[in-house]
């Protein structure tokens, strides 16, 4: 997938170990949801702010509906859970947590 712009891009390594790439966190959902129980296993989201890769276990998420992404999911991930708290009430939005949370919650 082309990923327009970085900020908003996340991945995950699927089942066969290939590397899946998506334009916004909205869509990594809706493929890792569809993927067999036991993958993916590892995923790795941009940092808004720096734009630089973050491992998924140490992402922290927020979800607003003021945010204009992509393929309109409305998150962005963050390094840091104070980083991620200052966004979503500069946004208006509210923090997901983490990896877990975000997939079992996601947007909802």
């Amino acid at each position: 997938m082309l990923v327009s712009e970085r900020m908003f891009a996340a991945g995950y390594r699927d089942a066969g170990g290939e590397a899946r790439v998506f334009d916004d966190i909205g869509c990594l959902l809706q493929a890792a949801r569809a993927e067999p129980a036991a993958a993916p296993r590892a995923y790795w989201f941009h940092d808004a702010p720096s734009r630089t890769w973050i491992d998924g276990r140490r992402a922290r998420f927020i979800h607003a509906a003021s945010l204009n992404t992509p393929m309109a999911g409305g998150m962005l991930a963050y390094a840091g859970a104070d980083a991620a708290a200052r966004a979503a009430a500069d946004r208006g939005g509210r923090v997901i947590g983490g990896l877990d949370e975000l997939l079992t919650e996601g947007a909802r």
